[in-house]
């Protein structure tokens, strides 16, 4: 797994794009969701009360 990834890295500067690119949303998802909630609560304790 980290050897392919490596291989990827250094073959493609691209591919560290895609490879991080779901981190990236990820996080993105987390602010965008937990804006106003601190951060790991999320918004499903707010949703459920």
């Amino acid at each position: 797994m980290f050897k392919r990834l490596e291989a990827r890295i250094k073959g493609k500067g691209s591919a560290l794009g895609v490879g991080r690119g779901r981190a990236v949303a990820m996080r993105a998802r987390a602010q965008a969701a937990g804006r106003g909630a601190p951060p790991g609560r999320g918004v499903v304790p707010p949703v459920r009360r």
